[in-house]
């Protein structure tokens, strides 16, 4: 962003093709606004995606006592 370098310098120092990094560039440029204009505090980006892997954590400690459990009753 701050053009130090050309598109292929950057893209030869990461072995990456350069219109990966136009393409990259680009679409970062397309969604910065949408990034900085969120008033912090006021929404919570993963806040939909956490509950299922709240579930998730929850199933799997049930089941990992249970394990412990079952293993410690048989020789």
């Amino acid at each position: 962003m701050r053009q130090d370098k050309t598109l292929n310098q950057i893209a030869s120092e990461h072995e990456l093709h350069p219109q990966m990094v136009q393409t990259w560039k680009q679409a970062f440029i397309a969604a910065a606004p949408q990034v900085f204009d969120r008033q912090k505090g006021t929404e919570k980006p993963f806040a939909d995606e956490t509950g299922p892997l709240y579930e998730q954590i929850g199933r799997l400690q049930v089941e990992v006592n249970w394990l412990k459990k079952k293993l410690a009753t048989n020789p």
